[in-house]
């Protein structure tokens, strides 16, 4: 929902102007100026919504930002020779539900844990053993 639309102002338009579209908008669609229209109390909750949004300065950056995300569309950070940019704990996570063997966080303390595979496994080797295979050169 274009939250500039539902108040029917332009995307650059004045605090001023979302204010007299607010309540001009607001006194139109007022429950109270429409008893038992449901479609005039959800354009003025729509119109209420859209006004707490745009009419505070901080809640507008932040709506035009995420607008102007949403617009461009997902992105990938590349390295200086253009290849994708993945840090090891995205890798980890996707081959690990999420998880990161690497991640130095302990939930318990080293004893064995029961793995995904569903057998008993010391997380401190698997740890020690994925940072060498790697080249990570960390023991945790």
């Amino acid at each position: 929902m274009n939250l500039y639309k539902v108040l029917e102002v332009s995307e650059n338009a004045t605090y001023e102007e979302i204010r007299k579209s607010y309540r001009k908008l607001a006194r139109k669609y007022h429950p109270d100026s429409n008893p038992g229209n449901k479609e005039a109390e959800e354009k003025f909750k729509q119109i209420s919504e859209a006004y707490e949004v745009l009419g505070d300065e901080t809640k507008r950056q932040k709506y035009d930002t995420e607008r102007m995300q949403k617009a461009k569309g997902p992105t990938i950070q590349n390295t200086s020779k253009g290849q994708p940019k993945f840090s090891k704990e995205d890798i980890f996570s996707s081959f690990f539900f999420g998880q990161n063997p690497l991640n130095n966080k302990q939930t318990a303390s080293n004893e064995t844990q029961k793995a995904y595979c569903g057998y008993n496994v010391d997380k401190q080797s698997i740890n020690n053993q994925f940072a060498n295979f790697f080249g990570f050169g960390k023991k945790m």
